[in-house]
C-alpha cells in the first residue's frame, strides 16, 4: 500500500517538486473575518408548503442568482467573479470572463442561453458597464458606452438589454440593442425606477418604483405606455420577476418603514398570481440586496432560486486562560472542562466533503478551492492546536482504512505569528478534543507529527526544527532540518501513522519513525489551518492537494 499510494504522489502533475505557491493579491489575503454567511437556496413554488434545499454555504457574501437555460446549472457572483455551480450542489467553477474585474450581481442568460450579458469593470475604463460574453466564457464585448450602467433584462426576442443608471439620486432604466449604439430611456424623472425584467411575452416590463409614493411593482408596455401598479400594500416591494410561462411574478418585500434595498434585513419571498393578483408568501428570510436582483425562475416555472444571509455573531470575548500573556504569546493549557461546540459546514469543497470551525474560535474561519489553480486558501483564527483541545478551519472528507494525504504549503503574509500552523489531519470525530493523528508546518520552518491518543488529553508530538534541538520535555528525540520543506504528507497504515515529506523537491519520502494510534472507520480526513492567535485571523494557501484511499486511488 505505502509503495502504491507514495509512487502517485511522486508522479505527473503532482511530483513533488511542485514549488510553494507564490503570494496572493492583497484582495485574495485578506485575513479580515467574513460579516456574513451566504446560502444558495432553491424553492418549489407549485409546493402547499414550499420548502427551501440549500444547494451551496460559504462564509461571505455572494449573491444573484440567475437558473441556466437547462435548469441544470446556476449562476451568481461572488468576490466580483461570475461562478457556475450544479443545481444539485458541488464546488462553484468560475466562469471565463477575461480582464473583466469586480463584476456584480447584475448578470443574466440571453433567451436562447448562449449569451451572458455582466456588469463588470475593465481595466481600462471608469466605472462599471455592461458587457456580454459567451455563456462558455471568452472575451467580453462592451454594451454601454456610458460607466455606471447596470444590466437587469433581455427582451424575448434576444435583442435588447435594459439596464439602469442612476442620476444625481434619481434612477432609471433604459434600452439598447445587444449589439450596442444608442440607448433609450423608457423612464425618466428624480425618483427610483429599478429592477426591470421583460414579460416572456414582451408585453410588459416590470418593475419597482416610488412614483406612487412607496416602492411597489409597476408594469408598463415596452414602448412607455400604460404604467400599471401592481401591488399596494404597506411594505416596500422590489425586485419583481415573471415567471417563464407568464403565470407569476415573484418580488422580495421589506419590513413597513425600511427605505432603500439595504442587505442583511428580514424580507419575505412574495408570489402574486397574474390571474387573480392574488399574493402568497414563500418564504421569511434574512435578505435583501443580492438575494434575487436578477431574474431566478426555473425554466420550468416550478421553482425559484434566492440567496439567504445569516449576519454572524460579533466575535465573543477570548477567555482569560487564551489571552496572549506577553509579545511571544506565551500559551497554557485550558481549563480542563472548556470546550466549544465546533461548526459544520456540509458543504463540498474541492475534493473534501465539508468544513468545520472546530472548537470554534470567536473569529469565525473560510475557505475557498480555486478549481483552476487547484488551491485551497484557508483563513482561520484560532488559539491553537494542541493541548487537550483545538481551534482551527478544517476542510474534511469522511474515509476507512488507510488512506495518504499530501499537500504543499504556503503563508501569504510573511509576518504572520511564527507558530501558525497548517495541518494535514486525521482525527476521530469533529469534536474540538478528538483523538487524532496530524503533521504540520509551522510559520517558522518546524515540521511535526503529533497524536492525541484519547479525548479531552494533551497533544504529543515529534518535531523537526530548522536548527537547534527542540524544545525541552518533547515527546522524543528532536531532528535538525537545515531546510524548510517543500511538500509535506500522512500517511495512514493500520494504526501508523508517518511523516513524508520532500525537502528541496527531491520525490517524497518517509521522515522519522512512525507513530500509532487506533481509529475506526470512518473517520476524518483532511487539511486545516490556525493562526495560533485567538482573536485574529491569519491565511494558509495549501496547493497539489492528493488523498488517496486504501485502493490506491487518487482523489
Amino acid at each position: 500500500m505505502k509503495t502504491l499510494q507514495w509512487t502517485i504522489l511522486r508522479c505527473g502533475l503532482l511530483l513533488s517538486v511542485c514549488s510553494v505557491v507564490s503570494a496572493r493579491t492583497p484582495a485574495q489575503t485578506s485575513a479580515a473575518p467574513p460579516q456574513v454567511r451566504s446560502s444558495l437556496k432553491t424553492i418549489r413554488v407549485d409546493e402547499r408548503t414550499p420548502q427551501a434545499v440549500t444547494v451551496y454555504t460559504r462564509e461571505g457574501r455572494f449573491q444573484a442568482p440567475n437558473w441556466t437555460r437547462d435548469g441544470a446549472s446556476l449562476i451568481f457572483d461572488g468576490g466580483g467573479k461570475i461562478m457556475k455551480i450544479p443545481v444539485g450542489g458541488g464546488v462553484p467553477e468560475a466562469i471565463d470572463i477575461g480582464a473583466a474585474t469586480r463584476c456584480t450581481g447584475s448578470h443574466g442568460l440571453s433567451p436562447d442561453g448562449t449569451l451572458l450579458a455582466i456588469t463588470c469593470n475593465m481595466p481600462e475604463r471608469d466605472g462599471a458597464r455592461v458587457y456580454v460574453v459567451p455563456v462558455a466564457g471568452g472575451v467580453p464585448r462592451l454594451v454601454t458606452e456610458t460607466g455606471g450602467s447596470y444590466w437587469h433584462s433581455w427582451s424575448p426576442d434576444g435583442k435588447t438589454i435594459v439596464f439602469t443608471r442612476s442620476d444625481h439620486g434619481s434612477l432609471n432604466f433604459y434600452a439598447i440593442p445587444v449589439e450596442g449604439g444608442a440607448e433609450s430611456a423608457l423612464t425618466t424623472g428624480t425618483g427610483i425606477n429599478d429592477d426591470p425584467d421583460y414579460s416572456p411575452d414582451g408585453k410588459y416590463i416590470y418593475f419597482n418604483s416610488d412614483r406612487g409614493g412607496s416602492m411597489q411593482i409597476w408594469r408598463m408596455h415596452p414602448d412607455r405606455s400604460g404604467a400599471e401598479q401592481m401591488t399596494s400594500d404597506e411594505l416596500p416591494n422590489w425586485t419583481p420577476h415573471p415567471s417563464p410561462d407568464g403565470k407569476w411574478i415573484v418580488f422580495l418585500s421589506y419590513e413597513k418603514g425600511v427605505a432603500g434595498h439595504p442587505a442583511d434585513k428580514n424580507v419575505q419571498l412574495r408570489l402574486m398570481s397574474l390571474k387573480d393578483r392574488n399574493v402568497t408568501t414563500l418564504a421569511r428570510f434574512v435578505g435583501g440586496s443580492g438575494t434575487m436582483n436578477v431574474p431566478s425562475w426555473a425554466p420550468d416555472s416550478r421553482s425559484l432560486a434566492f440567496v439567504s444571509y445569516e449576519v454572524l455573531a460579533a466575535t465573543a470575548a477570548v477567555p482569560a486562560w487564551a489571552q496572549p500573556g506577553s509579545a511571544t504569546h506565551k500559551q497554557v493549557a485550558p481549563p480542563s472542562d472548556f470546550h466549544r461546540p465546533t461548526t459544520t459546514f456540509n458543504t463540498p469543497i474541492g475534493v473534501f466533503a465539508g468544513q468545520s470551525d472546530v472548537g470554534s474560535a470567536v473569529v469565525p474561519g473560510a475557505a475557498s478551492f480555486d478549481a483552476a489553480t487547484k488551491q485551497y486558501t484557508i483563513h482561520s483564527a484560532g488559539y491553537n492546536i494542541w493541548y487537550s483541545r483545538d481551534e482551527f478551519r478544517y476542510l474534511w472528507k469522511k474515509m476507512s482504512g488507510d488512506v495518504s494525504l499530501a499537500g504543499d504549503i504556503a503563508y501569504p503574509d510573511p509576518n504572520g505569528y511564527g507558530d501558525r500552523k497548517a495541518v494535514l489531519v486525521i482525527r476521530q470525530s469533529l469534536d474540538d478534543d478528538s483523538k487524532e493523528a496530524m503533521v504540520a508546518l509551522h510559520g517558522v520552518g518546524m515540521v511535526h507529527l503529533a497524536q492525541r491518543t484519547e479525548t479531552n488529553t494533551h497533544l504529543t508530538d515529534m518535531e523537526y526544527r530548522m536548527s537547534g534541538s527542540g524544545r525541552p520535555g518533547a515527546a522524543s528525540a528532536d531532528k535538525v532540518l537545515t531546510v524548510v520543506p517543500k511538500r509535506i504528507g500522512i500517511e495512514k497504515h493500520g494504526d501508523e501513522f508517518a511523516l513524508w515529506v520532500s525537502l528541496d523537491g527531491e520525490p517524497m519520502h518517509q521522515f522519522g519513525p512512525p507513530i500509532k494510534l487506533h481509529l475506526d472507520g470512518p473517520f476524518y480526513v483532511g487539511i486545516g489551518f490556525c493562526s495560533h492567535l485567538p482573536d485574529k485571523s491569519d491565511t494558509a494557501v495549501l496547493s497539489n492537494v492528493v488523498l488517496v484511499n486504501a485502493a490506491g486511488k487518487v482523489k
